[in-house]
């Protein structure tokens, strides 16, 4: 997670009177750090392969302890929205020469922890 993306979340977040909890960590070598969170929100996930399954098993341990799970996804190969409810979608025009395309859909799901077999 990029520094600055979280300083964006907190300044957001002040600017409607709001507080929140924000933590830089690799949460799949401690899942446990989730437990407590009310509301999580993911982002650019699953980039490779070896990661997909720990992340969205991450995030379906947070739903399955009472968190509200939101998962943003920009089409990558290896995220799999089963078991989640869409919740929005958006075209946006990307930069073809970094993307390969002009524009890319951007999807938001509500990950549910009531997927089978999943366990962190």
């Amino acid at each position: 997670i990029a520094a600055w993306a979280l300083t964006v979340v907190r300044l957001a977040a002040a600017t409607q009177g709001q507080e929140v909890e924000t933590l830089q960590a690799d949460l799949t070598s401690q899942p446990e750090l989730v437990d407590g969170f009310d509301i999580v929100l993911a982002a650019d996930l699953v980039y490779e392969r070896r990661e997909a399954g720990g992340q969205l098993a991450l995030l379906r341990r947070a739903a399955r302890n009472g968190a509200w799970v939101l998962a943003g996804d920009g089409g990558r190969s290896w995220f799999d929205p089963a078991g989640m409810e869409l919740l929005a979608e958006y075209r946006l025009a990307v930069s073809r020469d970094l993307e390969g395309v002009d524009q890319r859909v951007a999807r938001v799901y509500r990950v549910r922890g009531d997927a089978a077999g999943e366990q962190v």
